[in-house]
């Protein structure tokens, strides 16, 4: 038996419906209605401000509005809220109700940035155009006469200029560690988790702002800020004013320096080296030695040192838990570290436990980090910085998730986070039973701004897609519970999630057929039309890939149903056709033109020599010519463009069905348009274009659940075996298979002895590198020689 929880997984049914196939037992979904226990709102939190990321700050997924009727999550924003949609428009287009689900597609206004964020980052651009002006304006005037003369900086260096500074603000705008923390603390947020992609970045900001915190604590005690040290080289110092230091240096009669109260209480030894006459007091008396023996870790007890009264009560005004609980802390630290000495918590590690910090990622042994999990449960640990790890499972929940940063580095470089680890991120925050409210702060980081983040959390979910991928390992156990033969290898290949998904799609595109063709009283006509040939060229495709066609048509079939699942790329292939169109129609008219001309000429009888009409009519009829490979290489242009290609394929689907879906579907069309076209006309491109400008693009969807491993019309199943065939083939060149029979054409029809060495490769499972064959003696083990070695 299986219990799967997921928030983030937009295929649960078809998933289940997967299990219950391959396993023949009953698998149930249970979907859980209504709102989360605790809702979720978003903050962005910049060097400035910590303000709601939404321009609705009940928005966002989880959040109690949810994301405002956006794809049929959450409450739907009244007409008025969604961009570009003053007046409330009747949704158009056909979609068959099991396949329903995507909701509408219109942003709504409420999802916008916030008014705050807005204001900041337009200052932030207003403020980077004037100094770029201050710039262009300097470079504009002539350094010898001080008249104006025409700009040195061109526009393209002026874009550049915008980006330097735009990327400088943008680093400057990201808060530090522990100005969150503070924020935190002081909006009483904690505990927190901070989230960073980094195992030694997770260490170093743990470290650090424990440093920070025994600074600041510092800081207070001597009642002011520590001013650095000014060098006797320094020619300057900043004038006091009443609202601050100002800009201005002013010097004496003297030209000597004026010294300020800090200054004169500085002394200099014989090396010229500068200190505060009470610092060096305290380091000449013997309070420093006294000092260091009380803070001393090494050299004193357990009891008498870091645990001690006087340090506990430190650490708590230091830290961020109460005396009571550094006190329980440092009893569970020393408990920790007496039954288990060998892996001891070091001295770094404990000072961050008792000020309520701690770590936790996969380079931590797996006790510490079980012990940072008891202490964040306990509510005896206020902010714990941990990789993405820790939001897939572990039993960790806190009031306040901090996301650090928005992208995370790929095979192919820096991309922004999947819209479901995000989620699953954010989704820590909110403890249920104890908080109303949960909180989700996403910091500025120097390249993502809170677009990005606005981006990342309203973009569709990804679903749960197959990772089956054959291995060594793999290949030999399933060989050797086959006794030999690759039929339990087979069944496994057929078993998998993308197979069972290929199979699927055609179930729903026949289905889909069905009650689209039972659909009479669709109020679009044009919109039924383009469902029924999108989901008929899917038919096709499917077909095309099992009737082993070309690489080509079925590239052809593929992109076409992409364009047609999707109405920005719809929209952009008709205007380019029209585009094509209009010239085509130009250099028609064009070469009607000249050929009337050379008509006229030669029915007019001109008096003029012969020899010059006759060069005329050449010249006139070189320029036909000449229009004429024009006119032909427009309507290639037309005839191969993707509205033409789409057109014919139409016309073979048309002409090729059994049923006349397709057909009846145009002729309703045609009729709907009053169109003249008796049926059996051929589709024309241009008519189909009218009808692609006419339909409703804005709410173009997938007709089908958009779970497909590969694009439409993969066969899972062919690559999976092929997959499997390659790595036996590998194993067998490399001794750990034997061919019982070497004659067999196909390796799939073979038998197979497993050797001693495959046995040992059998074992791997953390990686499928050729060198561990090696390793393990599968390249020279042809003769199991290693049955004599341990």
């Amino acid at each position: 038996q299986i219990v799967g929880l997921s928030a983030t997984l937009p295929n649960a049914r078809r998933l289940c419906a997967w299990m219950e196939s391959v396993t023949g037992r009953k698998s149930v979904l249970i979907e859980a209605g209504g709102k989360r226990p605790v809702p979720t709102f978003y903050l962005f939190a910049t060097k400035r401000h910590m303000a709601p990321l939404f321009r609705d700050e009940s928005a966002g997924p989880g959040s109690p509005r949810g994301l405002l009727g956006l794809r049929g999550d959450g409450e739907a924003a009244n007409p008025p809220l969604l961009k570009g949609n003053k007046k409330k428009k009747k949704k158009k287009g056909f979609v068959p109700s099991q396949l329903q689900g995507i909701g509408q597609n219109v942003m709504p206004s409420g999802l916008d940035l916030h008014p705050t964020l807005q204001t900041a980052q337009e200052r932030q651009m207003a403020s980077i155009e004037r100094r770029v002006q201050r710039i262009v304006e300097r470079e504009s005037y002539d350094d010898y006469d001080g008249y104006k003369k025409g700009s040195a900086i061109s526009p393209r260096e002026q874009r550049r200029m915008r980006e330097s500074m735009l990327k400088a603000e943008l680093r400057k705008s990201v808060p530090s560690i522990h100005s969150l923390v503070s924020r935190l603390e002081s909006k009483n947020l904690l505990p927190a988790i901070f989230f960073i992609f980094s195992r030694a970045g997770c260490d170093s900001a743990a470290e650090m702002m424990c440093e920070s915190l025994k600074t600041k604590a510092e800081e207070l005690a001597s009642g002011s800020s520590r001013r650095p040290v000014r060098s006797s080289k320094r020619k300057g110092k900043m004038l006091k004013g009443k609202g601050g230091r100002g800009r201005g240096r002013r010097q004496s009669n003297n030209n000597a320096w004026d010294l300020n109260e800090d200054e004169l209480s500085m002394i200099q030894d014989d090396e010229g080296r500068n200190f505060r006459s009470d610092l060096l007091d305290k380091l000449l008396s013997d309070e420093l030695d006294s000092l260091d023996e009380a803070y001393s870790v090494e050299d004193a007890d357990e009891g008498d040192g870091m645990f001690s009264d006087a340090q506990l009560q430190y650490y708590s005004e230091v830290g961020l838990l109460s005396y009571g609980e550094t006190k329980e802390v440092a009893s569970r630290v020393k408990h920790f570290n007496t039954m288990n000495p060998d892996i001891a918590f070091e001295d770094g590690v404990i000072e961050r436990l008792l000020c309520g910090l701690g770590s936790h990622h996969a380079g931590i042994l797996p006790a510490h980090k079980a012990f940072v999990e008891t202490l964040f449960r306990l509510e005896l640990m206020r902010a714990v910085f941990a990789t993405e790890t820790l939001a897939a499972g572990i039993n960790m929940p806190a009031r306040t998730t901090v996301i650090c940063s928005m992208a995370k580095r790929s095979d192919v470089g820096m991309e922004l986070l999947e819209t479901s680890n995000m989620l699953q991120m954010a989704g820590r925050a909110g403890r249920r039973g104890m908080d109303d409210k949960g909180y989700c702060v996403i910091s500025s980081t120097p390249f993502e701004g809170p677009d990005d983040a606005i981006q990342i959390l309203t973009s569709e979910l990804k679903p749960v897609v197959s990772q089956f991928a054959p291995s060594y390992a793999l290949a030999l156990n399933l060989v050797e519970r086959g006794r030999g033969e690759l039929n339990v290898a087979r069944a496994l290949v057929q078993k998998s999630f993308g197979v069972w998904e290929n199979e699927q799609r055609d179930k729903d595109i026949e289905r889909a057929l069905k009650e689209l063709a039972l659909d009479v009283d669709s109020d679009e006509p044009e919109e039924k039309f383009l469902n029924a040939l999108q989901l008929h060229l899917e038919q096709e495709l499917l077909q095309a890939k099992d009737g082993g066609s070309s690489n080509s048509k079925i590239a052809k079939l593929a992109s076409m149903v992409d364009v047609l699942a999707d109405g920005k790329k719809l929209n952009k292939v008709s205007k380019k056709f029209s585009g094509l169109q209009q010239i085509l129609e130009l250099e028609e008219s064009t070469l009607n033109y000249l050929e009337q001309e050379l008509r006229e000429m030669q029915s007019l009888e001109i008096d003029l020599p012969a020899e010059l009409i006759d060069a005329n009519q050449q010249d006139l009829i070189a320029e036909i010519k000449n229009q004429q490979r024009r006119v032909s290489k427009s309507q290639r242009e037309v005839n191969d463009g993707f509205i033409s290609t789409m057109a014919k394929v139409a016309n073979n689907r048309i002409r090729d069905e059994s049923d006349g879906n397709l057909k009846r579907t145009l002729s309703a069309l045609r009729l709907a348009n009053e169109n003249s076209l008796i049926d059996g006309v051929a589709l024309e491109p241009r008519e189909l274009n009218t009808y692609i400008k006419t339909a409703s693009k804005s709410n173009r969807r997938p007709l089908l659940d958009r779970t497909t491993v590969a694009p439409p019309g993969s066969d899972e199943e062919d690559n999976s075996w092929s997959q499997m065939l390659a790595l036996v083939k590998v194993l067998e060149a490399y001794g750990c298979l034997i061919a019982a029979s070497e004659n067999s054409a196909k390796s799939e029809h073979n038998a197979y002895t497993v050797t001693e060495g495959g046995q040992h490769v059998g074992f791997i499972t953390s990686d499928n590198s050729l060198w561990q064959l090696s390793a393990l003696g599968g390249s020279y083990d042809v003769a199991c020689a290693s049955s004599e070695l341990d």
